[in-house]
């Protein structure tokens, strides 16, 4: 089955690995995100290139091990 082009605020979040309720958090705080599409006054979506475009811009983060692994050394 193809990937859907146009994902809803769940799917968004999913991709994202954060909550649904973080990704309206994310977006409220007006930071850089993506800009949706309203299809109606309460059915936003987004473009999936728009969102993988944004993904590959973003910072590497560290792996929680690794985060780990300095908090101790620097004990």
């Amino acid at each position: 089955m193809p990937e859907r082009e146009i994902l809803n605020r769940e799917e968004v979040a999913a991709l994202l690995g954060i909550a649904p309720q973080s990704l309206t958090n994310r977006i409220a705080r007006g930071g850089p995100f993506p800009p949706y599409r309203e299809l109606s006054p309460r059915c936003r979506v987004w473009l999936r290139s728009d969102v993988e475009s944004w993904i590959s811009t973003m910072p590497k983060r560290a792996s929680a091990s690794r985060k780990a692994r300095n908090f101790r050394a620097a004990r």
